[in-house]
């Protein structure tokens, strides 16, 4: 007879919260430092000013975009020990979510721009404003709004993403449930735990950054296009 004990896992229920957490502030972290980095690139690719930062931006987005994100891991955390360069698990683990994640949102924030009308720039220069300052107080902020949902779509990539990061031996959520998972030998059950969890995890987080939109961009700037 079929038997279940959806209660196995909550005898590990510190490990459990510590694999949650680790998630979430291996999620964000990243996610911090995709927006940094992939804002960047993204800016280099929509002016192309210069051919060689164009040419650049463009490799950089394009390979991580087309390259599983697992390769990535192996490559920072095993290839690059062969040339001296060596990071800690946390370390590679959110570089690497941070680099995937960066392509991404370089792209988007390419698209956000090109959706900035003419006239924003126009009336920036007719205001005798340089291009820095136009594209900070202007081309970006309806940028990011324009692309927050992608954005959104972007987190909920690097939360699943984390999920990888077991191979480098970071204790986050997937990684704490297999241990689970071999102590209790209930693996229906420890995994739908981990599904609702991970459920549980990205509904909040879309929500919290939904919040986050609309105290970062208020009514007057988006009615501003």
């Amino acid at each position: 007879m079929i038997s279940f004990d959806f209660t196995a896992p909550l005898q590990y229920l510190p490990e459990l919260l510590s694999g949650i957490l680790t998630t979430i502030w291996v999620t964000l972290l990243s996610f911090l430092f995709s927006v940094l980095i992939g804002t960047v690139f993204g800016v280099a690719r929509y002016f192309r000013t210069s051919r060689i930062t164009y040419a650049i931006s463009t490799v950089y987005v394009e390979a991580l975009r087309n390259v599983p994100a697992l390769v990535v891991i192996f490559f920072v955390y095993f290839g690059l020990p062969q040339l001296g360069i060596i990071f800690p698990s946390y370390v590679a683990g959110v570089l690497t979510m941070s680099l995937v994640g960066s392509a991404y949102v370089a792209e988007a924030i390419r698209g956000g721009m090109n959706a900035v009308g003419a006239g924003q720039w126009e009336a920036g220069r007719s205001l005798a404003m340089g291009r820095v300052p136009m594209l900070l107080r202007i081309a970006l902020p309806q940028a990011f709004d324009n692309v927050w949902p992608v954005l959104s779509n972007i987190l909920m990539i690097i939360l699943f993403g984390t999920s990888l990061l077991s191979i480098v031996d970071i204790r986050e959520l997937t990684m704490v449930i297999s241990l689970i998972n071999y102590k209790t030998y209930r693996t229906l059950e420890v995994y739908v735990w981990a599904m609702a969890i991970y459920l549980v995890l990205g509904i909040l987080m879309q929500i919290g950054f939904r919040r986050l939109h609309l105290l970062i961009f208020p009514v007057r700037v988006r009615g501003a296009r």
